[in-house]
């Protein structure tokens, strides 16, 4: 059943049981850095295809656990295009499989979600009753998986924004790569949202389970907002990176996948709750504390 931790929870004098889908990627390989004291069972693609509804009821079946953190997802935005068939067999079909054994076991549901499930001409922040309105196949299937996680009555589905982490590929990871190997480079100035530490949100997740505010769609993403560009400057900065960063044009860099233009979402239903996230250059400096 994958790698599996045992811990005690002091709290509540037993062992909390998580399973995590999706445990080698951005968010889920974030999750054992803070979920430190409780039991893990982090199940990587090799060891649960979350598109096989069989293996993962038989999976929550056999580990029965108290949570699932659902961080397996399609993640490719731009390959996503070309390849909607993968993108909609992960990211809503397999949602809807782990929403069905989470249910078959009564655990909490854990889905993080994205920014891109809205349009980006909003001119204010995103909460979570705005109308949806995606704007590419990643957008439209994580959307669809968000509807299919809230078939469960335990569901906390969690939408947060450009999200990045010491595991997998994340726009600061590549960053760093582009960095050392380019002297100068462009990045696109005109999309704004909040750059989000993957490790900093497994925190909120850890937090959000010790509050438990009521289930259904919460916002959670890093404090203040920026672009791209100045999301690289800033890389650049705390890196001591020489690069030269030059502004572009989202028409300009013209990638197969758009992307909304403004997506900062409003995390204050989860504030009031006691769950919060940094401001996004801080979290940014957690990041680079953290890396080995």
């Amino acid at each position: 059943m994958g790698c599996q931790r045992e811990a005690t929870d002091g709290n509540q004098g037993r062992l909390v049981k998580i399973v995590v889908t999706g445990a080698d990627g951005g968010l889920g390989g974030e999750v054992p850095t803070v979920f430190t004291d409780d039991e893990l069972i982090l199940l990587d693609r090799s060891q649960l295809d979350v598109t096989d509804k069989d293996a993962v009821i038989e999976a929550a079946k056999k580990s029965k656990p108290d949570v699932i953190i659902h961080a397996a997802a399609y993640t490719n935005v731009d390959a996503a295009e070309s390849n909607p068939e993968d993108a909609i067999a992960v990211n809503r079909n397999g949602t809807a499989n782990v929403t069905l054994a989470a249910a078959e076991v009564s655990a909490i549901l854990m889905y993080p979600s994205t920014d891109y499930v809205f349009d980006g001409e909003k001119k204010s922040p995103y909460v979570e009753t705005d109308q949806t309105g995606p704007l590419s196949v990643y957008g439209e299937t994580k959307l669809a998986g968000e509807v299919e996680a809230l078939k469960h009555d335990q569901t906390y589905v969690i939408r947060t924004s450009w999200l990045y982490s010491q595991t997998g590929k994340s726009f600061a990871t590549t960053m760093l790569k582009l960095f050392a190997d380019k002297k100068e480079l462009a990045v696109v100035s005109d999309e704004v949202s909040s750059p989000t530490y993957a490790r900093d949100f497994a925190r909120g997740l850890q937090t959000l389970l010790k509050t438990r505010p009521d289930f259904g769609t919460h916002h959670f993403s890093a404090g203040g907002e920026t672009s791209w560009f100045e999301y690289a400057q800033e890389i650049a900065r705390q890196s001591g990176a020489k690069t030269i960063i030059n502004p572009t044009t989202a028409a300009e860099w013209n990638a197969p996948a758009t992307r909304p233009r403004y997506s900062k979402l409003d995390s204050g239903q989860l504030a009031k709750a006691g769950v919060e996230l940094p401001d996004w250059k801080e979290s940014l400096t957690h990041f680079f504390k953290d890396r080995p």
